[in-house]
């Protein structure tokens, strides 16, 4: 859907510019830029969970014990 409302390359989100580079990368050898791209991409998910891994894991725990 962002695909829609965003026009230029300049504004797509981070997932938009993933998939473009990953469908230049088909065509060209531009293998290191999306591999590039995906771990700038991770970094942040990476971050949060070592951060909250603590409740994470509290909230699965607690959530699959019954009553």
């Amino acid at each position: 859907m962002a695909l829609i409302f965003l026009q230029t390359e300049t504004n797509y989100t981070l997932a938009l510019a993933i998939d473009y580079i990953s469908n230049e990368a088909q065509y060209t050898n531009a293998w290191g830029t999306l591999f590039a791209s995906l771990a700038i991409a991770i970094i942040p998910v990476i971050i949060l969970y070592a951060i909250f891994q603590r409740r994470i894991t509290k909230g699965m725990t607690e959530g699959a014990i019954k009553g």
